[in-house]
């Protein structure tokens, strides 16, 4: 009988739902196609029609995305959802798609639990988002780094480990010489390693194809992909 119930609220909802998602992620669609940076690799110009399709298309893709995970959410009631988030404890943090002069990608690979991650961490005591992202870029990839666009926030639920990350992501580029990480002893023993794609899409399919058997550290892996196609999506739609 709870299940029906269940069924028959979704059944209801679904328009009101879908309406609230869609303006929700159009919004989330616009706020991504930045200027794209001097950075970012060259590339031919397009007229205004090809770049207004391509925004559209970003939109659409976003759009169904979110109808997707909210018709998942309609499995759980309001509060049962709501019971499962105050459960998990907040984990304020950042995450940096890191970009060299030549438009090669920051990767790190966790080689001893077979995932892979984009350069970022907590947020400590006293220290803004901005200063945040540029001291992990430092301590994850060796590199000082300059921030030129800002991809929004992700929140991911990490039930397994009580938490809940709450992300914000930036576009940065190397500011200098690249140089070695030093990590720490706990990143050595997960056997941390910097990797340098050749280029965004190289490592977006790279990831795709790595399957994470443990579900917390799965989910991080998803969460940095997402951060990953931001940016690419971001670049590409710029107008």
């Amino acid at each position: 009988m709870a299940m029906l119930g269940r069924a028959r609220r979704a059944i209801r909802d679904i328009p009101t739902t879908y309406s609230s998602v869609a303006a929700v992620s159009i919004r989330r669609a616009t706020t991504f196609a930045a200027a794209v940076t001097p950075y970012a690799a060259p590339r031919s110009r397009v007229d205004s029609t090809t770049q207004i399709l391509r925004l559209a298309i970003y939109s659409f893709k976003t759009i169904i995305r979110d109808i997707i995970i909210a018709i998942m959410n309609f499995e759980k009631s309001p509060q049962e959802n709501q019971e499962t988030s105050e459960k998990l404890k907040p984990k304020a943090a950042t995450r940096t798609v890191l970009f060299d002069q030549n438009g090669q990608v920051a990767i790190i690979n966790v080689r001893r639990h077979k995932y892979y991650k984009i350069p970022g961490g907590g947020v400590e005591d006293g220290e803004n988002i901005q200063d945040a992202a540029m001291r992990e870029v430092k301590e994850e990839s060796g590199c000082n780094c300059e921030i030129v666009g800002e991809l929004g926030r992700i929140e991911t639920e990490v039930p397994i480990w009580g938490m809940l990350d709450i992300s914000d992501g930036f576009i940065t580029v190397v500011k200098g010489d690249k140089s070695q990480p030093e990590y720490e002893d706990w990143e050595k023993e997960r056997g941390f390693e910097i990797e340098w794609f050749s280029d965004i899409d190289t490592a977006i399919s790279t990831i795709e194809g790595n399957t994470v058997a443990e579900p917390g550290m799965a989910s991080l892996q998803e969460r940095d992909l997402n951060f990953l196609k931001l940016a690419r999506d971001t670049l590409n739609n710029r107008l």
